[in-house]
């Protein structure tokens, strides 16, 4: 009686895991030409190949993200990897995927990208490497990405980025985030100059003690401009210019105690501004626009 119990036990738990192993990888057809999978990076290379699949979401921990998923599914717009854990980017890792629009790889652990991995992607607008443990990026990683619009770099800890690694974007990038990617000092960021179409930048929580002047393009539509808690002492319009487009301005957490003027030459287009914790020791202009009253007691705050 107890082996026979024991073979029984035995033989539901293999036909558990069985199961598990059948619905780890599923594919759902929502219209002829809008297929989604579901796909535990070890059942990729047996899955059958299908050019419909348009959209993949990975799970699995691998140390390089495999080829066979782009040569499998040759007509991907959207790879979500969120879920999936892996250290690094080959030149092959996303070679077959032409069609890619959109590469979320946020919190893989990714501590290396080949400098080549995004050259045949020419179609990615959005790219999210955020939460990994990227320290640098190779200054050509970027070079085939003409249509890129946004660019997520937040909490990786990087510890210098090239200028010249941003040119190939000037003419396409709308949005990039850097937020709390350790970088400290001075930030000489005067590629931004080229970047007509850039409307949204977030420098927030890094050990930024001064922005360098020229940095930002009077043509700019800049609307959303996000550099709190840093180190900055001072907002100078040098620096800034006159961001006619600005209508979030996020500084609080710093150190300031003297803004320009002319930053706010255009106040009629400010929704908010967040100086919170600031000394802001000499902005007596504050109470010139009505956009402004109200920050009086935290800017004062000593």
């Amino acid at each position: 009686m107890l082996l026979t119990n024991l073979f029984i036990n035995l033989f539901v738990v293999l036909i558990v895991a069985v199961n598990v192993k059948f619905i780890s990888s599923t594919c759902h057809t929502f219209t002829s030409n809008y297929t989604v999978c579901e796909l535990w990076i070890d059942d990729v290379s047996d899955f059958p190949s299908n050019s419909q699949v348009s959209q993949a979401c990975m799970s699995g921990q691998i140390d390089i993200f495999p080829q066979v998923v782009c040569t499998k599914f040759n007509n991907l717009a959207v790879i979500s990897a969120s879920k999936l854990k892996v250290v690094e980017i080959d030149e092959n890792s996303f070679s077959d995927c032409l069609k890619l629009r959109k590469l979320d790889l946020e919190s893989c652990g990714i501590t290396e990208i080949h400098e080549n991995a995004f050259n045949s992607n020419r179609q990615l607008e959005i790219l999210n490497l955020n939460q990994n443990r990227l320290v640098t990026l190779h200054v050509d990683l970027f070079q085939h990405l003409l249509m890129l619009r946004e660019l997520h770099l937040d909490e990786n800890p990087l510890e210098e980025l090239p200028d010249e690694i941003f040119k190939p974007l000037a003419s396409s990038l709308e949005r990039i985030s850097m937020h709390n990617c350790n970088v400290s000092g001075v930030w000489k960021a005067k590629w931004l100059q080229d970047h007509k179409n850039l409307n949204y930048v977030d420098i927030g929580g890094n050990k930024i003690t001064e922005i360098e002047r020229n940095s930002f393009n009077l043509r700019q539509e800049i609307f959303a401009l996000l550099i709190d808690d840093n180190q900055l002492q001072v907002l100078d319009f040098m620096s800034f210019g006159s961001l006619k487009s600005l209508q979030y301005l996020i500084a609080g957490g710093n150190q300031l105690h003297e803004m320009d003027f002319f930053i706010f030459k255009h106040p009629e287009n400010l929704k908010f501004a967040d100086l919170r914790g600031n000394i802001c020791a000499n902005a007596t202009f504050i109470d010139k626009f009505e956009i402004l009253q109200g920050l009086e007691d935290d800017c004062f705050k000593s």
